[in-house]
């Protein structure tokens, strides 16, 4: 597996508050969130922040797939159970790095968004 990472510039408080939305967001409504941010402020947003937007659209979206999969008895559910802790995991180590303002790791396993 591919892991991408990002160093936003966390002394603007415009990316440090996307990265929150699309991380938090995602958390609770799933490529709905990433998708949002990239849709309404691509125009505000560095080539790094748009990049780091995209890895994590199509991490909720392999996720979603995961969860579509899911579905299928028995070998599904174990697929769709090993994406939720992956996810859990991700959000986890994602939102320590803001606080932190570290590094933010995103698993690049499919590209929707290029």
């Amino acid at each position: 597996m591919n892991v991408e990472t990002f160093k936003p510039d966390w002394s603007n408080d415009n990316e440090k508050l996307i990265v929150l939305a699309i991380v938090l967001g995602a958390f609770f409504t799933g490529f709905i969130a990433p998708l949002l941010c990239f849709l309404l402020a691509k125009d505000k947003m560095t080539e790094q922040m748009l990049n780091f937007t995209k890895t994590y659209f199509n991490w909720t979206i392999f996720l979603l797939i995961c969860f579509v999969i899911g579905f299928i008895p028995i070998i599904g559910t174990l697929i769709a159970f090993i994406a939720g802790i992956a996810f859990l995991v991700v959000t986890i180590i994602n939102i320590i790095a803001i606080v932190q303002e570290g590094e933010l790791k995103v698993p690049a396993i499919i590209k929707i968004l290029k």
